[in-house]
């Protein structure tokens, strides 16, 4: 699939791509951990948003990821902790709940390879 990104945010905190036939959208984005405890920060994640149901939850120590249906779509994030503790990397999806098979492969992907990145171990990150 050829995705497509969209306009890079001002702030310059991550980046939205649309599917080519533009039903799907997967949004990659990094903010600063400002919740006062990890806990906090990760049940705020694991919140649904507006016509959202959360259908799966997982957490560990730095990390948490949530799926469910949000109407005729799904849905899929995760959120890790790295930077020292001071940054969340978030990686999103949304696409059409019929075509859940077509999709699978890429989410499995997407949740195999989203870790903290060798910036954890630099000093001066972020």
């Amino acid at each position: 699939m050829d995705w497509q990104a969209g306009v890079p945010p001002t702030n310059g905190d991550g980046l939205e791509f649309r599917s080519p036939d533009g039903e799907a959208t997967l949004i990659v984005s990094g903010a600063l951990h400002v919740d006062a405890t990890i806990g906090e920060a990760m049940d705020r994640f694991a919140k649904p948003d507006e016509g959202e149901v959360v259908t799966s939850t997982e957490r560990d120590e730095r990390s948490v990821t949530v799926a469910g249906d949000a109407g005729d779509h799904a849905f899929y994030r995760r959120s890790i902790l790295s930077c020292h503790d001071q940054v969340w990397d978030t990686i999103s999806i949304e696409y059409p709940a019929s075509k859940e098979a077509q999709y699978a492969p890429l989410i499995a992907h997407i949740a195999a390879s989203l870790r903290s990145g060798p910036s954890a171990e630099v000093p001066d990150c972020p």
